[in-house]
């Protein structure tokens, strides 16, 4: 499910252009659907990814970026 060039954003980072979302219905069941962020979710706070009913994002890890930064 998860890409080392990726990192999750953490409950209220602001997503930006570039940043993915998981589209799928379904976190148990159906398989990570990843998609571009709407340009109407540009400037918000990402959500709590730790509840199965939120969405989670993810954003492209800038070369030499480790996962605690």
């Amino acid at each position: 499910m998860w890409n080392d060039k990726y990192t999750m954003l953490k409950e209220g980072e602001i997503i930006r252009a570039g940043d993915e979302y998981d589209a799928c219905v379904d976190g148990w069941r159906d398989p990570v659907d990843w998609q571009p962020i709407p340009t109407h979710m540009i400037g918000r706070p990402a959500s709590d990814p730790n509840y199965p009913a939120h969405t989670i994002y993810r954003r492209l890890k800038a070369i030499g970026e480790s996962e605690d930064e």
